[in-house]
């Protein structure tokens, strides 16, 4: 398929009807700035479906119209139509077309038949054009491929593979994958409000009968395990009194063992004190010795090593002075030759110099007079070409204008008659109408306000809502989350799970003048939290008491029931442990210092003494580096607390690290106070949200009602100004055709001019310019055989020249290396004279040692010996404590052994009787318990109720019915029917559900073979269009090499695109880095291996070769001719070159009356035609 033809008319400067006939091949089309050449290509673009009238250089779309001149009157409409056809059948044409209205209207049409816009795309698509397609090229295109970056280079060949559809497809699915979310979010919250109220429903319909059940078989498994219960508790009772018996006996044998290791422990441990203390003796002794000793050695090396070097050094150094005097005397040899060498080398230089200035004086001279040459029998030859089309169409007009003359000559006084009247009545009509339509756009004006102002208020009542649904959302979320942790945290702050048994057994005993502990009645702010726990430590967990004597009564009772230990602080007695007000003073101003501990634990007032007595003399420290600045201070007498927990002890110790994740009673309180405050914040927040929801119901309908009246008049007054507006329209146009007629008609009748003679005059100037253009195209022919003599010349003058230069290149090259050899051999002589003076100086400088070897023999042997008598007295020592040493050992070992049964047999018997007061303890409670439910004693307990067989599983149930029958509560006869109801909805929306769940699968599905598809095409369009332009560059630029490249090539779908180019002659390099015209060059070789990869019906070129030099131009017009034969051209240029390889050549001028003309020149095969309408 191509383009057949193009027909404009009212588009633009193409005020009337303009007609281009194309041909398969390159048709180029010129003419000066603003004739309208690029009109023709905004046509085009916009029939291609362009929406962005910016694109086509307008404000609005009805811009495009022509709007008139001082000469024409405006258009009232513009349409463009584009004719393609088959190059098999070329009569079966394809028309499509586009439309404007000076009112807006638009319209699209593809063989005469209305369509929308997505139609004519879709299309154009389908052929591989568009408005953003390749197929349209301008040389904004051109700087634009340049200047991207890759990322946005890559869009090139996205185009070329034509990916563009599943890129859009991808957009639609992702949309869809969206909206899809949005259901399942909706339909998981409706499905949690349903499971929130499906759970309790169901369970109060079968709450009744379960509780029934449960109830009677609870009491079946109760008298089971109470019969067990009895029975199994009084065997227990016979066996913990014999075991008691035997561990009393244990318990005396093992005390007198412990008494008799203890004496001989204690006597061993004395020995061996002894022999440690002369070991240290010795030890210090033979040390002092060993200092002697290594010193001595030590002088002995340094000294050997000292006289040795000395000696090497000498010889050395003699040899590298003789060795630099003998450099020293070649290099002046060398430098004496070297000189001479770099005056001859000089003066060769000026020589070649001059030379190099003579031949490209010539050359230049030469080169420019055969280029000026050319150029003026060229503009010689299109200045009368021109003057023969202006007097060519100036003949047309005057023999049409002599038709009309004869033939309206009669009856133009009737029609002026007739005008005149028709003129007055519409004027009339005109003012009548203009006040009416002033009326109807007031009001129109004031309901569009007024309907924006609703549609605003409306969407932000819509976000309002949204926003408050979502807020409300959260916020129950909110106030759930935290209400079942702080009932989670207030059940095990009430059961006191994180004291210690001790002090739970006292607190649960609610005795009078127990407070509680010292973390329950503390207050401290959470900035400082961890500070102060770890100043209080264990003390979170001493109970406060009124006196000593409650704490001696509490001691006495966890004495006796052997529930471990606790400590207890009477108020009556303790008092506040001050800080001095010295070392206060010292360290309040100091940075980093925070307060003291009891300055921010807070107490009720009644115990408000308990913070100067707890943390009284603890300092808190911001940070490690203050803590131990402030500690340094207080010269470490008091222990300092960063806000972290590290801790710097009286004394100067350190503790830190990281700190094991713990309940504390500080911690657990601050919690709880959270969330209580966030649980108030979240009822508050949701009472809020939903009265702005029930407000912003009420307003949205009040809105809707105001916004469906004013919509009503508006489209009232909107009917009656289009009626009003259209026949305004009509009536303006019938008095603009009556003026014009008008005009026509008297400027007809003043026209008093000799047609003939004028016809005549115009033939005469045609022939006498048709011959003067057949005389330029004979002297151009001959100047074009000088031309090539001239060349050839040119080129002979050109290699000389070139040779010339090259010697003189290498001639001055070798003057700078001779300055340089002469540059180094010179400093090369200074460093030898440096290092001749050097050496003797060492020389002289060398001394050597005056001890004899032998005499240090002697004292070696003398210091060995002293070592070996040592050696032997240390180790007799050692061995004896080794000795002593494993001997008390193991005695500590076996009496911490006896020490460790010993307790072990003091806490088992204990146990034992604790144990076996807790039995009897429990058989009573047991015994009362069925007497008193069941009205039995303990002999008919054991004669005739049965015992359960598994007495574990037996356990199990009854406690699940138990726990289950406490969380059934109170029975609701009626939600069963709700539930059934609720259940019903619960099944239809989980339905819904999977649904949208197989729907999002399936477009996940989707969006991946898109992807996959989109990832093949666009490395197999890569490969094909990069080795396009691999097989394209040399062409273009007479030789080099280029390629692209993609940035991330395991990323086909975000990679960029770059281009790396070697001109012939030059290095590889990035395309910034080219000159103006190769950076152009390669940019057009580019967009012509796309079209070749991936061919379109026709390729617009606008001005693409305008950065391109003539040698370029020559060469790109060539290579476009040759590639015309497969493809359609139409090119916008001013290059003569392009002009040259053409084979239509379109002229654009623009005439008196502000419109663009059109003259079209077949230049294959020499005729000119005209077209006009």
């Amino acid at each position: 398929m191509y383009l057949k033809r193009i027909e404009m008319t009212g588009f633009k400067s193409f005020a009337d009807r303009t007609v281009l006939e194309l041909q398969k091949g390159l048709t180029a089309i010129v003419g000066p700035n603003g004739s309208g050449k690029s009109n023709i290509v905004e046509a085009i673009r916009w029939t291609l479906g362009e929406p962005n009238a910016r694109e086509l250089r307008s404000e609005k779309m009805t811009d495009v119209i022509f709007g008139g001149s001082k000469q024409r009157r405006a258009k009232n409409f513009a349409q463009v139509q584009l004719v393609f056809a088959e190059e098999e059948q070329p009569e079966e044409e394809i028309v499509i077309a586009r439309s404007v209205q000076r009112n807006g209207d638009s319209r699209y049409e593809m063989n005469q038949q209305s369509c929308r816009r997505k139609d004519i795309q879709r299309f154009f698509q389908q052929h591989g054009m568009g408005r953003e397609s390749l197929s349209i090229i301008s040389q904004g295109k051109i700087e634009e491929i340049l200047d991207e970056k890759p990322v946005q280079r890559r869009k090139i060949i996205e185009e070329v593979a034509g990916i563009r559809h599943y890129q859009e497809e991808q957009k639609k699915a992702e949309q869809k994958l969206k909206e899809t979310d949005q259901h399942l979010e909706r339909l998981a919250d409706i499905l949690y409000e349903l499971e929130k109220q499906r759970s309790p429903l169901e369970k109060a319909a079968t709450k009744a009968q379960t509780a029934k059940e449960w109830q009677e078989k609870k009491e079946v498994l109760e008298k089971e395990l109470l019969a067990w219960k009895v029975q199994t508790t009084k065997k227990d009772l016979e066996q913990l009194t014999k075991q008691g018996q035997k561990e009393v006996r244990a318990f005396q044998e093992l005390e007198e063992k412990l008494d008799a290791i203890q004496k001989e422990r204690v006597q061993k441990e004395a020995q061996y004190q002894q022999a440690k203390f002369d070991q240290e003796a010795q030890q210090q002794e033979f040390q002092q010795f060993q200092q002697q000793w290594n010193q001595w050695q030590t002088s002995y090396e340094v000294e050997k090593e000292r006289t040795k070097q000395q000696l090497a050094r000498k010889e050395e150094y003699e040899a590298q002075k003789e060795e630099i005097a003998t450099q020293l005397e070649e290099n002046l040899a060398q430098e004496k030759a070297q000189k001479k060498d770099y005056q001859q080398q000089k003066a060769d230089l000026t020589k070649q110099a001059q030379k190099e200035k003579e031949w490209l004086a010539q050359y230049t001279t030469e080169k420019e007079k055969a280029q000026a040459l050319k150029e003026d029998q060229q503009e010689q030859y299109f200045a009368l070409l021109q003057e023969k089309t202006k007097w060519q169409n100036q003949l047309q007009e005057i023999e049409k204008e002599a038709q009309k003359a004869e033939f309206q000559k009669e009856k133009r006084e009737e029609q002026k008659n007739a005008y005149r009247k028709s003129l007055q009545q519409l004027e009339k009509e005109a003012e009548r109408q203009v006040i009416q339509q002033k009326t109807w756009e007031e009001e129109l004006q004031t309901y569009k306000e007024n309907q924006v102002q609703f549609l605003k208020e409306k969407e932000t009542q819509q976000q309002q809502q949204k926003e408050a649904q979502k807020q409300l959302a959260y916020w129950e979320k909110e106030k759930v989350k935290n209400t079942t942790a702080l009932e989670s945290m207030q059940k095990a702050y009430q059961e006191q799970t994180s004291y210690h048994q001790g002090v739970r057994t006292v607190l649960a005993q609610d005795w009078e003048g127990i407070y509680g502990v010292v973390g329950q009645l503390a207050e401290v702010d959470p900035m400082y939290q961890t500070a102060l726990e770890v100043a209080l430590g264990a003390q979170t967990q001493h109970i406060v008491v009124e006196n000593e004597a409650v704490a001696k009564q509490a001691i006495q009772f966890l004495y006796e029931k052997k529930k471990g230990r606790a400590t207890f602080i009477p108020l009556s007695v303790i008092r506040p442990r001050q800080f001095p007000k010295k070392e206060y003073e010292k360290i309040a101003l100091m940075d980093g210092f925070i307060g003291l501990a009891s300055e921010l634990l807070q107490f009720a007032p009644e115990y408000e003494v308990l913070s100067a007595y707890l943390v009284g003399q603890i300092v808190i420290a911001k940070d490690w580096d203050h803590a131990l600045l402030i500690a340094k201070a207080l010269r470490y007498q008091y222990k300092v607390v960063t806000c972290k927990g590290e801790i710097v002890q009286t004394g100067g110790a350190l503790t830190g690290g990281r700190q094991r994740k713990e309940a504390h009673l500080l911690a657990e309180k601050n919690q709880m106070k959270a969330y209580k405050e966030a649980i108030q914040q979240a009822e508050e927040k949701v009472l809020d949200y939903q009265h702005l929801q029930e407000e912003g119901l009420k307003q949205a309908e009040e809105n809707e009602r105001v916004m469906q009246e004013n919509e009503a008049n508006l489209r009232q007054v909107q009917f009656f100004l289009t009626e009003e507006e259209r026949q305004k329209e009509q009536r303006e146009k019938e008095i603009q055709e009556i003026k014009t007629e008008l005009y026509l008609l008297g400027k007809e009748a003043t026209q008093q001019i000799d047609w003939q003679k004028e016809a005549k005059e115009a033939k005469e100037k045609v022939q006498q310019l048709e011959q003067e253009v057949q005389q330029c195209l004979q002297a151009m022919e001959r100047q074009k055989v000088e031309w090539e003599k001239v060349q050839e010349a040119l080129q002979k003058t050109q290699e000389k020249w070139s040779q010339q230069q090259l010697l003189v290149v290498q001639c001055r090259q070798e003057v700078k290396q001779k300055e340089k050899d002469l540059q180094q051999q010179q400093e090369q002589i200074t460093r030898l004279r440096q290092q001749q003076a050097l050496w003797e100086q060492r020389l002289q400088e060398l001394s050597f040692a005056t001890k004899t070897e032998t005499e240090w023999q002697k004292e070696k042997a003398a210091y060995e010996a002293q070592s070996q008598a040592w050696q032997e007295k240390i180790q007799q020592q050692k061995t004896m404590i080794v000795t002593l040493e494993k001997t008390c050992h193991q005695l500590l070992q076996t009496h911490q052994e006896l020490q460790l049964q010993q307790q072990n047999e003091d806490f088992a018997l204990g146990k034992r009787v604790e144990e076996k007061k807790a039995m009897e303890e429990e058989l009573q409670t047991v015994l009362s318990y069925i007497q008193k439910q069941y009205q039995c004693s303990a002999e008919v307990v054991q004669q005739t109720w049965k015992q359960p067989h598994d007495v574990k599983a037996a356990k199990e149930e009854y406690e699940a019915l138990q726990r289950s029958l406490v969380q059934l509560g109170s029975v609701d006869t009626e939600a069963y029917d709700r539930f059934l109801e609720v259940e019903e909805r619960y099944q239809f929306m989980n339905e819904q559900k999977n649904d949208l769940v197989t729907a999002k699968e399936q477009l996940l599905e989707t969006m991946r073979l898109l992807e996959e598809e989109m990832k093949h095409k666009f490395i197999v369009t890569f490969e094909k269009v990069n080795a396009k332009f691999q097989e394209l560059f040399p062409k273009m630029f007479h030789g080099g090499r280029a390629q692209l490249i993609l940035t991330e090539p395991n990323q086909p779908l975000e990679t960029g695109l770059d281009l790396v180019v070697e001109p012939k002659g030059k290095k590889e390099k990035h395309l910034r880095l080219l000159s103006g015209g190769e950076r152009a060059l390669t940019a057009i070789t580019l967009l012509l291996a796309t079209i070749q990869v991936r061919p379109v019906p026709f390729c617009v070129l606008d001005e693409v070769e305008a950065a391109l030099d003539e040698a370029n131009v020559r060469r790109f017009a060539l290579y476009l001719q040759n590639f015309c034969q497969e493809e359609q051209f139409l090119m916008i240029t001013h290059r003569k070159g392009t002009m040259e390889v053409a084979q239509d050549l379109y002229g654009i001028s623009m005439n008196q009356e502000g419109c663009s003309q059109v003259l079209s020149v077949r230049l294959g095969e020499k005729n000119e035609t005209m077209y006009h309408d």
